[in-house]
């Protein structure tokens, strides 16, 4: 049988940490993906896939860029660089899973 532990042992165990979502102003998050001045092929991936805000741009993931028709690592790593002038990155506000 173990012992008992006394009450001025037990620790109280701290909550699991949640990752920290940024915060993105809405000025940003309403943004047109048109500012971003992207090349003719990724803006024509964008529209084909309705993304017109940074807000709906950020909450996609890398796989579901990748998955949109004529968009290619090469269009993928131009949207990065371009988010990342702007403090932001791909895939920044899309749910977790679990």
């Amino acid at each position: 049988m173990g012992r008992l532990v006394p009450q001025e042992e037990l620790v109280a165990l701290a909550p699991a940490q949640e990752k920290v979502r940024p915060q993105v102003p809405e000025s940003v998050l309403s943004m047109p993906v048109k500012a971003l001045e992207l090349s003719q092929r990724a803006q024509n991936c964008m529209d084909s896939k309705g993304i017109k805000t940074l807000g709906e741009l950020l909450h996609l993931t890398e796989t579901e860029l990748l998955e949109i028709r004529n968009f290619g690592r090469i269009t993928l790593q131009e949207i990065q660089e371009k988010l990342a002038a702007q403090g932001l990155n791909v895939g920044m506000l899309a749910p977790e899973k679990k």
